[in-house]
């Protein structure tokens, strides 16, 4: 992602937990005082912040992303989030669940044209200090019974990994730095069963 992504316009950066920890509120000016005070929320000391941050949540109709909006939702005093669903069904059965405003969510398929979604979701993501993507490949049964194993027979019916996970995600990237976000928490679990992962989590 690098020739799309200049690190000097994009940080993507881990957050590490610090228990028992009390930490000041950030008073740096710029993206650096906005990467501060996303980590002081995440970290749940977020307290005393001067404004809430808006904060855009892709994959909010699924369990992970619809878990975070509704935590961001729950502390309104820190976040003021925007949910992305992939359907208007999807939007539909998150405003109805959640109690949110219809405008909190807004509908846009990462599987869209690039230049369309790219379109929609500088308009979805302004006034965003960050993006949270939630967004995933997720196996489902899509009919009938495999022969040999005698279990349901399984897939990707509303996408494969590369479309979702790779493009989809660089899709939602490049939209964050059209709007002009300085930060981007990513959500994955690709490749977590895979050993090699260990050497990276491990740092």
């Amino acid at each position: 992602l690098h020739d799309a992504l200049p690190i000097s316009r994009l940080n993507l950066r881990r957050v590490s937990s610090h228990r028992g920890k009390r930490v000041a509120p950030p008073t740096e000016p710029g993206p650096m005082r906005a990467h501060l005070r996303l980590a002081l929320a995440i970290l749940g000391l977020g307290q005393g912040v001067d404004a809430a941050m808006r904060v855009a949540v892709t994959g909010a109709g699924g369990q992970t992303g619809g878990h975070v909006f509704r935590k961001m939702l729950a502390r309104a005093d820190v976040f003021d989030p925007i949910g992305i669903t992939r359907s208007q069904s999807s939007k539909d059965a998150l405003v109805a669940s959640t109690g949110c405003k219809p405008e909190q969510v807004a509908v846009i398929d990462i599987a869209s044209v690039p230049g369309l979604y790219l379109e929609m979701a500088v308009a979805a993501f302004a006034g965003c200090c960050a993006l949270v993507i939630c967004t995933s490949a997720k196996v489902k049964p899509t009919g009938g019974v495999n022969e040999q194993t005698g279990r349901p027979n399984m897939g990707f019916p509303d996408g494969q990994p590369y479309h979702v996970d790779w493009l989809g995600q660089r899709r939602q990237i490049d939209g964050a730095k059209g709007s002009g976000m300085s930060h981007v928490v990513i959500c994955s679990s690709m490749g977590g069963t895979d050993k090699r992962s260990e050497e990276h989590t491990s740092e």
